[in-house]
């Protein structure tokens, strides 16, 4: 019969026992990469989708843009000649035209500065489910050096 040594019984436990644990750290490693590769991901998904519903409205908003011009040209005219039809002077009613419509498009655009300002490109799920996945990868990575 071989003699067992104790010594040598506790020194193959405890490497066992580091092996594990490094193969728990490198498990946990693993899946905290994987994570964030799916974080990624869902960034690039979140970013094409933000860039093509601003593509879609952009587009969108020519076509509007080149339309209303045109209609409230067709509108200003056919008001300033209802205007000279009840005896207002030509200038006179070209004038209160444009006037309004000068206001009308400074609050168009007031209100169009204030949606912009609540507007933001940021992806800020993802970007805090990658701030939470690398304070995680940090942590793992801090207690396997100690």
């Amino acid at each position: 019969m071989v003699p067992i040594d104790p010594h040598e019984v506790v020194t193959m436990m405890a490497e066992d026992s580091d092996q594990s644990f490094l193969r728990i750290v490198r498990s946990t490693q693993a899946e905290l990469v994987g994570q964030l590769g799916q974080d990624a991901r869902l960034l690039e998904a979140e970013v094409k989708a933000k860039a093509s519903t601003i593509g879609s409205a952009g587009l969108l908003g020519l076509g509007a843009f080149a339309l209303l011009a045109t209609s409230m040209a067709l509108a200003s005219t056919a008001l300033i000649l209802f205007l000279i039809t009840l005896g207002l002077a030509p200038s006179l009613a070209a004038l209160a035209v444009a006037a309004a419509s000068g206001i009308l498009g400074a609050a168009c655009l007031l209100r169009m500065k204030s949606l912009l300002k609540e507007w933001t490109p940021v992806p800020h799920r993802t970007l805090t489910a990658v701030s939470e996945d690398l304070a995680a990868l940090k942590k793992a990575m801090a207690n396997v050096s100690s």
